[in-house]
């Protein structure tokens, strides 16, 4: 299912549009996933149960007088409740010590989500955060400093996963003083 066919809900209403038959309905009946069938006499909706997360296909059919079972009817109900899990972070370029080379490569792997799937990335980099949209990897070139960086992953619903452990960088872009020497002889 496509991310904009999730939702938090967990009961859905079903409605469909009478059917007719020459020998007139007698009931409809839904199934969702491999539930037995329940019927609903002549109502032409019906809220499910409360469903637990996941994906769930339900099924609706009408039934004659005679009980010929008509055209089956199906639609998914999608519901997704959970967060995203944790991402793995990692830093390829600029190492755990001080560094002159000032462009860290940080890249993560889609750490998986149990409904509608992980769609995009938020990061913070010295407490400031920046929207990574769908990619997997950053690569700032920085200043001199201390420069930490974490991620967190989004599913469809904006359900947030905790954040990734942090990362530290320390880039030291600057020379030494000159120095100033003298001698007492001369």
């Amino acid at each position: 299912a496509s991310p904009s066919n999730w939702t938090t809900q967990s009961t859905h209403l079903i409605s469909w549009t009478a059917l007719t038959d020459t020998n007139g309905i007698h009931h409809y009946e839904y199934q969702i996933d491999n539930s037995a069938w329940t019927s609903i006499g002549l109502n032409t909706s019906f809220t499910t149960p409360s469903q637990s997360e996941g994906v769930h296909l339900v099924f609706v059919r009408g039934v004659d007088t005679p009980g010929n079972l008509g055209t089956l009817a199906n639609l998914s109900l999608n519901i997704d409740n959970s967060n995203p899990n944790t991402l793995v972070l990692r830093e390829w370029h600029s190492g755990l010590n001080w560094t002159s080379h000032n462009s860290p490569f940080y890249s993560w792997e889609n750490p998986g989500d149990v409904g509608s799937g992980v769609t995009s990335y938020v990061g913070e980099l010295n407490g400031i955060q920046i929207s990574l949209g769908s990619n997997q990897t950053y690569h700032p070139n920085l200043s001199s400093g201390t420069h930490a960086f974490k991620v967190l992953s989004q599913d469809a619903l904006y359900h947030n996963s905790t954040w990734s452990a942090t990362k530290t960088v320390y880039i030291d872009l600057d020379a030494p003083l000159n120095l100033s020497i003298s001698s007492s002889t001369h």
